[in-house]
């Protein structure tokens, strides 16, 4: 839905802070192929947001309307029929998951209405930008989400990748199918599944 490289121009989605220390919160969800639905607050009132880290932060044009947040880029876009649009990245001044807050976090305004998933009636993505800030573990056994800053609330896998983050902080690591084929897999929960492999990499 969104394009990694349209929106890493200069790391710009990769502004802003957490404010919270020592936070603890858990998104439920009970399907793998369903979107992970999180409300959060922007300006003291509730909206209902997606959990995708394949996508940056993002806002409904609706949002952007009613709280006029400033704009920091203007990114050109065409489509496949050479139309031309204009993207905004605007500036969120203060944003809250659970007990979490955020500051400065650049957002993208997207309209959501004529998207492909116009019919989950969303506000705006938790995205990759606001994944960065925390330790984050998807709960299968327990069917949640935990997000924290604190090593301690995480078991951790005896077997660990290493991941690496973009100028957007899109998160990636490398899968190896018997050292004769090595890919590099973007982990993107607003996925229903966990690896699609590229087509020229199956014909190596």
């Amino acid at each position: 839905m969104l394009s990694v490289s349209l929106y890493a121009q200069d790391g710009i989605m990769n502004q802003g802070e957490m404010v919270s220390k020592k936070v603890y919160h858990e998104i439920p969800f009970f399907n793998t192929k369903d979107e992970i639905v999180q409300f959060v607050t922007l300006k003291g009132k509730s909206f209902k947001f997606i959990f995708d880290t394949g996508a940056p932060l993002a806002i409904s044009n609706e949002l952007q309307n009613s709280h006029q947040y400033p704009i920091l880029h203007l990114v050109p876009l065409k489509d496949a029929h050479n139309n031309s649009d204009t993207i905004k990245i605007v500036l969120i001044d203060t944003i809250q998951i659970g007990n979490i807050v955020f500051k400065d976090i650049p957002a993208v305004v997207i309209d959501f209405k004529n998207s492909p998933i116009g019919c989950q009636n969303i506000d705006g993505i938790i995205g990759s930008n606001i994944a960065r800030f925390l330790l984050v573990q998807f709960d299968l056994s327990q069917n949640k989400i935990i997000f924290t800053d604190q090593h301690d609330k995480i078991i951790f896998a005896k077997e660990k990748l290493p991941i690496i983050l973009d100028n957007q902080s899109n998160a990636f690591f490398k899968v190896n199918f018997n050292d004769t084929i090595i890919d590099s897999l973007h982990f993107d929960s607003g996925m229903g599944k966990l690896y699609d492999m590229n087509i020229s990499t199956a014909k190596n």
